[in-house]
């Protein structure tokens, strides 16, 4: 699994109400690319992935924010309003 949903959700395919998602089932959501700078590298970079919006529209998330966690424990909390406002 690469990545698991839990919270205010009102769908899951896992135990415990998380939802789980392998490489595939992120593919069939829909990949989107996103061109674009950034200040960690010194060219114009090519990122490829499933727009947040349509990832929290699958899981049927609900609230205010969410809290997101890296594998490496970084966290950030981003308002549920910028999934639907940028890509």
């Amino acid at each position: 699994m690469l990545l698991t949903i839990t919270g205010q959700i009102g769908r899951s395919n896992a135990a415990g109400g998380e939802a789980r998602f392998d490489r595939a089932m992120l593919e069939r959501i829909g990949l989107t690319e996103v061109v674009t700078s950034t200040p960690w590298h010194p060219k114009v970079m090519r990122f490829e992935g499933v727009l947040l919006r349509a990832l929290l529209s699958t899981v049927q998330a609900r609230g205010g924010s969410l809290l997101a966690v890296a594998h490496n424990d970084y966290t950030a909390r981003l308002p549920l309003q910028d999934a639907e406002r940028y890509d």
